[in-house]
């Protein structure tokens, strides 16, 4: 079943996100400070938890580098 998942925006519509994003990395856990510092410059480097990953802005629909084949449409 696929689903809708709305990164920098309310699902009312609210609150919209002001910025740029080169790529998204979703996990199924908390990660610790030490971990987000890591993924913040090495993407992909953690992989446990991980969901998906996207860098953004390559291709549509946007490819799914996690081994869990979640790519997606960036509409907006």
């Amino acid at each position: 079943m696929a689903l809708d998942l709305h990164i920098g925006q309310r699902s009312n519509g609210s609150d919209n996100f002001d910025g740029d994003l080169a790529c998204v990395q979703w996990f199924d856990r908390v990660l610790s400070i030490d971990e987000m510092d890591q993924v913040r410059w090495y993407p992909g480097s953690i992989t446990r938890g991980l969901i998906s990953l996207w860098p953004l802005g390559f291709a549509s629909p946007e490819p799914d580098y996690s081994p869990n084949g979640n790519s997606g449409i960036v509409t907006g």
